[in-house]
């Protein structure tokens, strides 16, 4: 029984190590997608998008928006293609 009990706490442990590591990956890539579109958009539409990543929680939707990004979309057409969240 403890044997079990120690398997499953180290399960629990590794499950929990992995699932702060997918957070920060996607924090960091949310943080990258708000620089590039300051870089590009005015802090009013950047503001906007921010908000709305934050409800992306999909790394390949995240990586959609990164090519919505650099294929030249305009402000309103990314907050669109976002939607209000």
């Amino acid at each position: 029984m403890l044997r079990t009990h120690k398997n499953w706490a180290e399960r629990m442990r590794d499950e929990g190590r992995l699932e702060g590591q997918v957070k920060g990956r996607l924090e960091g890539s949310r943080d990258l997608l708000v620089r590039l579109a300051g870089e590009r958009f005015s802090s009013s539409t950047t503001r906007q998008f921010a908000t709305r990543l934050q409800a992306v929680s999909d790394p390949k939707r995240l990586e959609q928006v990164g090519v919505w990004l650099v294929t030249g979309v305009s402000g309103d057409e990314l907050l669109a293609r976002l939607g209000d969240h």
